[in-house]
């Protein structure tokens, strides 16, 4: 199945561009994250957070107090901080450490799958950050468990711009089928008038090796010399660089305006005759799913 960005979306060239590789299956964790690919990851505890503050207790049940209080201490000094709740379910908010940064890793930390990010805190501990999301469950549930995704850059697969080129990227193949000048009619008034005229179309044929999940972003336009274009003139061609910055034009732009099941069209104001290359960025996904998280404190629980 191959995911795209919204249609009409148009991008700098200069924006990270990223063809998503196959995802392994999730590491099953309980507390702690401790593999030498990843940083350092720990459950530091689970809260319940009201108008009261914020009452944590760690994955034993046991009441954290520090813990308690620095997370309430974070929304007290937070003007705009959010504590948005879902009526009938069990509101919790799981709080990790994580070793930030973690210069040693392959594998980045790239944030909560379920989204609902509380805040954070740096130096929590020395050389640890701390963050929270809140998880909602069933008021019955007794533990639970959340993903945090993990991803590495992978390096960049370069498709000279001639028709018939062609390369493997992710667990697709792409292909160069056509370029040249667009009519105005294919247009929509949104790329006609939202910035500088996108003239120029390059078209993509893909077809999908094995059952590999993609998602399909824009490629970066690279110039005969292997630099990214970054300005460019109104007849589509890039403006020489002054010490490394083009200081005149409009920035160079791409965007897809037509998809298939087959083919990608792109829309650019770069002229395709002065494209070299067609640059895809790459990287590889992994999720780390902490199990079994404690979702209510012991009775009589103790201080940490």
């Amino acid at each position: 199945m191959y995911k795209f960005p919204p249609l009409w979306a148009v991008c700098a060239i200069g924006a990270l561009s990223i063809v998503k590789g196959i995802d392994e299956e999730p590491i099953r964790v309980r507390e702690v994250l401790d593999m030498p690919e990843f940083p350092l990851v720990h459950v530091a505890g689970v809260c319940d957070i009201s108008a009261e503050g914020a009452k944590c207790w760690d994955n034993q049940g046991r009441r954290f107090k520090s813990l308690s209080e620095r997370i309430t201490a974070y929304y007290l000094s937070q003007t705009f901080a959010s504590l948005a709740i879902r009526p009938g379910l069990k509101n919790r908010w799981v709080a990790f450490e994580r070793m930030d940064p973690a210069p040693q890793a392959i594998f980045q930390y790239s944030g909560f799958e379920s989204g609902n990010t509380g805040g954070y805190v740096s130096g929590w501990r020395s050389g640890m950050m701390l963050e929270w999301a809140r998880l909602d469950v069933l008021k019955e549930d007794t533990t639970a468990q959340m993903a945090i995704n993990f991803h590495r850059i992978l390096p960049s697969i370069n498709i000279g711009l001639k028709k018939g080129e062609s390369a493997v990227v992710g667990g697709a193949r792409l292909t160069v089928a056509d370029f040249g000048r667009l009519t105005k009619s294919k247009l929509t008034s949104t790329q006609r008038f939202s910035g500088p005229e996108m003239k120029y179309f390059i078209s993509v044929d893909r077809s999908a090796i094995g059952q590999a999940e993609q998602t399909f972003n824009l490629p970066l336009l690279l110039d005969k010399n292997g630099q990214v274009i970054q300005r460019v003139a109104e007849n589509g061609k890039p403006f020489p660089a002054v010490d490394g910055f083009p200081m005149s034009g409009n920035f160079a732009q791409i965007s897809i305006y037509s998809t298939s099941a087959t083919r990608v069209q792109f829309a650019t104001n770069v002229d395709p005759g002065q494209v070299a290359q067609l640059q895809f960025g790459q990287h590889q996904s992994r999720k780390v799913i902490f199990e079994d998280l404690r979702l209510d404190p012991l009775p009589a629980g103790t201080d940490q």
